[in-house]
C-alpha cells in the first residue's frame, strides 16, 4: 500500500492536467453534495440543540377520517395526556400570540409571544441567565401577571441593564412584571422573544378548543410508536366519555423535525439532495471514462506487471489507490467549496424568519458524510476502469507492443458510461425544467398585482380583555381612524385594510348555497376567505367584472356582502348572474 501510494502521488504529479481535470469535476460533485446534505441534516434530521434534543417529540390531535390532518390539542386533552401517560419524562403545552410592551418613556413594541405551562422550560432544562422561571403559583387564575423575556428583548429594549428583574410594564394593556431573561438564542419554540405563563381561562377549557401545541420528552428506549400507541389509547377514552367534540380524534406522537419541517418541506429538501446525487454520478461517471481512457493507455505497463508477477488483487488495488487519492484531493477542494455555500446560505436565510434551531453549518455528521462521499466516489469511478485493465492478455500486449487487446472492450464500456451521464443528464434536466415551469407558472397566477407599488405594514391589536381594545366598536374606530390618515401619506394614492396580503394566505371557511342543501356533512364546499375594507381590490390593482366593490355600510347587520371570483361564480351559478345570489358560511360538523 505504501508503494502504491508513493506510485499514485507520481503518476498525479507526472499527468498534473489531466489529474486537474478529475479533481475539479470531482470537487463540484463533492462540494455541492455536501453543501446540500449539511443544509438538509439542519433542517431536518439534527437534534434541536437542547439537553435531550433527540428525545423532543410533538403530540397532537389526528382526524381518524383524514389522517393527514393533524390539530392543536385542548387544555383538557392535554391535562389528561399528561396525568395519564407513561411513555415521556415531561409533557408541557405552548400556544403562540403576540405581546405589545408597553412602560412609560419606553415606546410600544410589538413582540412573538408564547403562553406555556409553568414546566416547559424546565422540562427543556434551560434555565433564565437571570431572575427565574414559571412557577405553578403563576399558573392559577387570577395570579399576578408574570413574563420572561428572550435575550435579544433585554439587549435591544432594556440595554442589557441587571436591574430588569421586577420591573413592572404592561403586556397588551395588562400590568405585569419581568421576572427573568432567557438565555442568548434561545427562541423556543418558533422564534418567540416573550413568554407568560398559560392560565386555565374558559375560552381555553373548551375541548372544541384545540390551540394549544404539546411537547414532550420520549422516555429513553421508548419509540415514537410506542408512544404515539400509548397517547392514542387516551384519546380513545376522551372519544368515549366526550362524543361531541372528540370522537373524531385520535392521537399521534412526531419528531419535532416532522411536526415543523414534514410535508412539503421535507420534499424538497430530500429532492434537492437527489438532484445534486444525479449530479455526482454524472461527475463520476465523466470521471470514470477518463480513467478507462487513461487504463487501455497503460495496458503495456499493467502486462509488464503481471508478467513479473503480480496478481490481479495487487493491479486493482494500485489503480483505486489512485482513483481515491484523486477523489480526497477533490473532496478536500469541495470541502473549500462547500463551507464556503453553506455559509453564504446562511447569511441568505438568516433575516427571512427561519426556525431559531435550524443552524445552518457543518457539524461532525456532515464531515463524515463528506469523508465517505470522497472515498466512496473514489472507489465508483475507480473500479471499473480498475477491473477492466487488471484483465490483461500478456501474449497480445508484450507481442504487439500496443494495447489493442482491450480496445474492443474498452470502447464497449466507455460507450456505455457515455449513454449513462446522456441519460443521467436528461432526468436532470427534465426535473430541473419542470420544477422552474412550477415555479414560473406559480409566480404567475396573478400577474396583474404590481406587488413593487404596494407597500404593506402588518397590525395587531392587542389580544384578549383590555381597557382600550375589548369592544368590537372600539377596534372598528380604530380602523376607521387610522385609514383616512393614511390615505392622506404624501405618495399613497389608496389604503385598504385587509387579513391576508395578496397571494399570502387565506382563511378557510365552508358554506351552503341558498336553495342546495348540503347533502353531506362530510364534505361540505369550501372557500378561501380574505377580510377587506373598501378600496381594497382598487388598492391592488383588481377591478369588478360585474356589480359593485364595498362601500362604508355593508357588513353591517342585515347588510352582509361579498365579492367573489370569477371561478366562484362559474362554479355555483354556470347558468345565471351570480350579483345577488345568496349564501351563508357554516361551522364544520
Amino acid at each position: 500500500m505504501k508503494n502504491d501510494l508513493r506510485f499514485a502521488l507520481r503518476m498525479i504529479a507526472t499527468h498534473r492536467w489531466f489529474s486537474a481535470a478529475i479533481i475539479v469535476t470531482l470537487a463540484l460533485g463533492i462540494g455541492i453534495n455536501t453543501t446540500v446534505f449539511t443544509l438538509v441534516n439542519a433542517a431536518l434530521f439534527k437534534p434541536v440543540a437542547l439537553p435531550g434534543g433527540e428525545r423532543l417529540v410533538t403530540v397532537s390531535h389526528q382526524n381518524l377520517k383524514r389522517l393527514d390532518n393533524f390539530s392543536g390539542v385542548s387544555l383538557s386533552d392535554f391535562q389528561s395526556f399528561k396525568a395519564q401517560s407513561h411513555s415521556f419524562d415531561g409533557l408541557e403545552a405552548f400556544t403562540g400570540g403576540q405581546a405589545v410592551l408597553s412602560e412609560q418613556a419606553n415606546p410600544p413594541e410589538r413582540f412573538r409571544m408564547g403562553r406555556i405551562t409553568s414546566g416547559l422550560f424546565g422540562m427543556l432544562k434551560i434555565p433564565p441567565i437571570l431572575g427565574r422561571g414559571f412557577t405553578a403559583e403563576n399558573d392559577r387564575p387570577g395570579a399576578a401577571l408574570v413574563v420572561l423575556i428572550g435575550h435579544s428583548v433585554w439587549k435591544n429594549r432594556y440595554g442589557g441593564a441587571p436591574d430588569v428583574i421586577g420591573r413592572p410594564l404592561r403586556l397588551n394593556g395588562q400590568p405585569a412584571t419581568i421576572i427573568g431573561v432567557m438565555p442568548a438564542g434561545f427562541k423556543f419554540p418558533q422564534n418567540e422573544d416573550v413568554w407568560i405563563p398559560l392560565v386555565p381561562t374558559e375560552e381555553f377549557e373548551k375541548r372544541s378548543n384545540r390551540a394549544l401545541q404539546v411537547f414532550g420528552l420520549r422516555k429513553t428506549g421508548v419509540s415514537v410508536e410506542q408512544a404515539t400507541a400509548d397517547v392514542a389509547v387516551i384519546a380513545q377514552q376522551n372519544a368515549t366519555a366526550y362524543p361531541d367534540t372528540n370522537k373524531e380524534f385520535g392521537a399521534i406522537v412526531r419528531t419535532f423535525h416532522d411536526t415543523y419541517n414534514g410535508g412539503q418541506i421535507r420534499t424538497v429538501f430530500l429532492l434537492m439532495l437527489g438532484a445534486v446525487g444525479f449530479v455526482l454520478l454524472i461527475a463520476c461517471a465523466n470521471v470514470a471514462n477518463m480513467m478507462l481512457s487513461r487504463a487501455i493507455s497503460r495496458a503495456r505497463e499493467i502486462s509488464m506487471r503481471a508478467a513479473l508477477g503480480a496478481t490481479r488483487w495487487q493491479l486493482i488495488r494500485l489503480l483505486l489507490v489512485e482513483s481515491v487519492l484523486l477523489s480526497c484531493l477533490g473532496g478536500l477542494l469541495g470541502l473549500g467549496l462547500s463551507m464556503g455555500g453553506v455559509h453564504v446560505f446562511d447569511l441568505a436565510t438568516r433575516d427571512v424568519g427561519k426556525p431559531y434551531w435550524i443552524l445552518f453549518e457543518m457539524d461532525y455528521v456532515a464531515f463524515l458524510y463528506f469523508a465517505a462521499l470522497s472515498v466512496l466516489s473514489g472507489i465508483v469511478f475507480g473500479l471499473v476502469p480498475a477491473l477492466h485493465a487488471s484483465r490483461v492478455d500478456l501474449n497480445t500486449v508484450l507481442k504487439d507492443g500496443t494495447p489493442s487487446g482491450g480496445s474492443q472492450r474498452g470502447g464497449k464500456l466507455t460507450a456505455t458510461l457515455v449513454v449513462l451521464q446522456f441519460a443521467l443528464t436528461v432526468v436532470l434536466l427534465a426535473s430541473a425544467g419542470v420544477t422552474m415551469r412550477s415555479f414560473f407558472a406559480a409566480q404567475a397566477i396573478n400577474p396583474f398585482v404590481r406587488a413593487e407599488n404596494i407597500f404593506t405594514v402588518r397590525i395587531q391589536l392587542p389580544e384578549g380583555k383590555s381597557e382600550r381594545y375589548e369592544l368590537p366598536a372600539v377596534r372598528r374606530e380604530f380602523w376607521d381612524r387610522l385609514l383616512p390618515q393614511l390615505a392622506v401619506v404624501p405618495g399613497v394614492t389608496h389604503a385598504a385594510v385587509t387579513s391576508s396580503f395578496p397571494g399570502l394566505g387565506s382563511n378557510n371557511r365552508a358554506i351552503e348555497i341558498e336553495g342546495r342543501p348540503n347533502e353531506n356533512p362530510e364534505q361540505l364546499p369550501r372557500v378561501q376567505l380574505i377580510v377587506q375594507s373598501p378600496g381594497y381590490l382598487a388598492a391592488i390593482g383588481q377591478s369588478i367584472l360585474n356589480g359593485r366593490g364595498f362601500n362604508e355600510a355593508d357588513g353591517e347587520t342585515g347588510r352582509e356582502a361579498t365579492v367573489v371570483t370569477r371561478e366562484f361564480a362559474t362554479k355555483y351559478w354556470p347558468d345565471s348572474p351570480a350579483v345577488g345570489q345568496r349564501f351563508r358560511f357554516i361551522q364544520d360538523k
